[in-house]
């Protein structure tokens, strides 16, 4: 008999996962009572439907439909058939989720974030580092499947049994184990197990500690030659090992950083890169050291342009001294995407590199999507992202664009299953918290967005963030709900690290109340007192400082700021500068250049802006409010108010409420004149209202305000605990 004898279970036969019998047993308890009250009712014969014969009734009584009997039959009807579609739909929704359009293959391997023994949690970064360095050896038998990183180690607080695990994660192998360190001694206990929990293989591997990187070795090739016989071991590449533990450790402490992005994650990860590269003069492991510091640099790419020279300068160091280091390639894709005069066609070539070199790097596949879609390349852009979720199905970044997409094309509900399925995990990501945030906002469902943006800031109530702050701070703003946004947006400055994130939180918070004049001081002093060099921005921060100047009447220097940016004598970019914001930065080019004298150019620019929000439109084969607002705000402004108005009207249906950010928008404001646009914003902000109202209810009862405060003072005490 074969290990799977002893399940009794059908559903293979139609590929059926066993996830989607709770949804058939549902539908049949919810069946019941519609089948027994017909039964109780009803009879069918040869004659059709008619009341059932009741005891002691005469033969020849009447027997035959009333009125009141055909409502009763449509009435469930109406609710066998809702029953049965909305059960139909979640064995689709779970059977596309479960399987991710594959099966399990017989070379498909996950490897679980090893167990700490150390009985140190502050020293999981070691076995953590010995985890991933197995699972990125195991990456280079190209015979292997190796699931990527984020799904693997979503599961390290997991009770699940293995079954379950492999079952959600497709493989058909888990590889566990754990790490224990005594002084200069580490023992590894490695345990191959199949999709069963049946053990394959075992082994306990005692070292010294500087012989740490051959056990990495050994059990990458063991579990290699267990799962394919053909595969010959791989020698260890020098240039990517290191005899210097202390060198090793930095760069673990590092990449821990980089993987758990902590408040200052970018600088502390810096600092121990810094060190590994040091204290190893052979710089050996530090080659990729020098790759994940070209990487701990990229959040400060986005606001400072000398952190894209220093990135570049460490992966030119890192592909000199190996040039076959897919990270290197990686980051030097990155840098071509993230910079000025952004070359996507060169950052395409460098990521597919990457991939060539380590098929499991799944972020390289998230940097690809964006170059090759970027280029109008749609299609290859969801193959990309497709097959970065069969390596890391449950990666928060990937499952979150992919849920984009779907939002993009107005399937609110698989986006929202999407983010939701990350949620069930031990560890939830505060990605898909914030995904689950812009979905709600986007559809106009505030409550629930209200809850998703008080979630993601009680997850990182021991790591407070500025932009966890400003955005539960924008969204009550956008509600209208003024003072608890001023108190949200204070705390974002308080933990605030830098002038210019300061400046560009409540940049944003006066252009939603309409404070332009307040904005051109804040401005002016910004610009004054942090000496900013304009020609040194990165693409998304000098867009939003450019568009700023243009709404406080600068434009002519706004304009050319972000023409050094967006020429808009070249292809218009969705991805540069943050996807749709990019086609609105334009927007305010336009806007500028009508205000500034040049009407000619504006005209030009909207045409092509109108051409290319259409082809995004085309492409999704469904439109979203963001896509709505766009299309509105071209055709009012390129002085076509019906059709404006049949765009927004349609954007309002399904959920916009954008209110705020357009009733105070210089662009809209001769748009907004138009009766119908008047009709439909009163609707919008009569919906904002109740929703404010349901959301202020909340508040009182449940005291966020004090319970954030409440988590910040005890994290506060642990600290000073730790400091002693």
């Amino acid at each position: 008999m074969g290990r799977h004898s002893g399940r009794f279970n059908l559903f293979p036969a139609w590929n059926i996962p066993d996830t989607a019998l709770r949804y058939l047993i549902t539908a049949a308890v919810l069946g019941f009572p519609v089948a027994l009250v017909f039964g109780w009712l009803f009879d069918i014969t040869a004659h059709g439907i008619v009341r059932t014969k009741s005891a002691g009734v005469r033969e020849n009584a009447e027997f035959n439909l009333k009125r009141a009997d055909y409502l009763i039959l449509v009435a469930l009807a109406a609710v066998a058939v809702a029953v049965l579609y909305t059960s139909v739909d979640n064995v689709r929704q779970s059977t596309s989720e479960q399987s991710l359009g594959i099966e399990k293959t017989p070379n498909s391997i996950a490897v679980m974030p090893f167990e700490n023994f150390d009985g140190d949690q502050d020293t999981e970064y070691f076995s953590d580092g010995i985890t991933e360095e197995i699972l990125h050896h195991l990456s280079s038998f190209k015979a292997l499947h190796v699931l990527g990183r984020s799904s693997s180690f979503a599961f390290r607080a997991s009770d699940l049994a293995v079954p379950r695990i492999s079952e959600i994660l497709r493989v058909s192998y888990i590889l566990r184990g754990s790490v224990r360190r005594e002084a200069n001694n580490v023992r590894i206990v490695a345990e191959l197990v199949d999709d069963t929990g049946f053990q394959v293989w075992s082994e306990t591997f005692d070292r010294k500690l500087e012989g740490v990187f051959s056990i990495q070795s050994d059990i990458a090739n063991t579990v290699a030659r267990q799962l394919v016989k053909e595969i010959a071991p791989h020698n260890i590449n020098p240039a990517s090992s290191t005899t210097n533990i202390d060198a090793y450790q930095e760069y673990l402490i590092g990449r821990d950083f980089l993987n758990r992005r902590s408040p200052g994650w970018q600088g502390h990860a810096a600092e121990a890169f810094l060190r590994s590269t040091k204290l190893d003069r052979d710089l050996r492991r530090p080659t990729r050291a020098l790759r994940l510091r070209a990487q701990s640099a990229r959040a400060d790419m986005e606001m400072y342009q000398e952190h894209v020279a220093e990135a570049q300068s460490y992966v030119d160091r890192a592909l000199s001294l190996n040039p076959e280091l897919a990270e290197a390639h990686a980051a030097q894709g990155l840098i071509l995407i993230m910079g000025q005069g952004a070359d996507f066609v060169a950052a395409e070539s460098a990521l597919r590199r990457a991939i060539d070199l380590d098929p499991t790097l799944v972020i390289a596949y998230n940097w690809l999507s964006i170059a090759v879609g970027s280029q109008g390349k749609f299609a290859e852009g969801r193959k990309v992202r497709e097959s970065a979720l069969l390596i890391d199905p449950l990666n928060p970044v990937m499952v979150e664009n992919e849920a984009a997409r779907h939002s993009n094309q107005g399937d609110f509900r698989r986006a929202e299953k999407l983010l939701l399925r990350l949620m069930e995990l031990p560890e939830p990501s505060g990605s898909a918290q914030r995904g689950l945030y812009n979905l709600y906002t986007s559809y106009g469902r505030m409550v629930d967005a209200n809850m998703w943006a008080k979630r993601l800031v009680l997850a990182n109530a021991d790591r407070p963030s500025i932009w966890n702050y400003a955005l539960i701070g924008h969204h009550y703003r956008s509600l209208g709900m003024n003072n608890d946004a001023d108190y949200w947006y204070e705390k974002a400055v308080a933990v605030a690290t830098d002038g210019m994130s300061v400046f560009f939180v409540r940049s944003y918070s006066h252009k939603l109340q309409g404070k332009y004049a307040d904005l051109k001081v804040l401005t002016e002093e910004f610009l004054k007192n942090s000496q900013v060099d304009e020609s040194k921005l990165p693409v998304f921060a000098a867009e939003i400082l450019g568009a700023i100047r243009i709404s406080i009447g600068d434009y002519a220097d706004g304009i050319a700021l972000i023409e050094t940016i967006l020429d808009p004598d070249k292809p218009i970019s969705t991805t540069s500068g943050g996807g749709y914001d990019a086609l609105d930065f334009m927007h305010m080019v336009a806007y500028g250049y009508r205000q500034n004298g040049q009407p000619e150019k504006a005209d030009v620019l909207l045409e092509k802006l109108s051409s290319r929000v259409n082809n995004i439109a085309d492409n999704y084969q469904s439109e979203q409010p963001k896509i709505l607002e766009l299309r509105a705000l071209n055709s009012g402004m390129r002085g076509d108010m019906d059709r404006a108005a049949r765009h927004f009207e349609s954007a309002v249906n399904i959920g916009w409420r954008n209110y705020l950010f357009v009733v105070n928008d210089p662009r809209w404001q001769e748009i907004l004149e138009n009766p119908e646009f008047k009709s439909q914003m009163a609707f919008v902000k009569s919906d904002l209202d109740r929703q404010s109202e349901r959301i202020r209810a909340i508040d009182v009862k449940e005291n966020f305000r004090a319970i954030v405060e409440q988590l910040e003072t005890d994290n506060d005490r642990i600290g000073s605990k730790l400091t002693r």
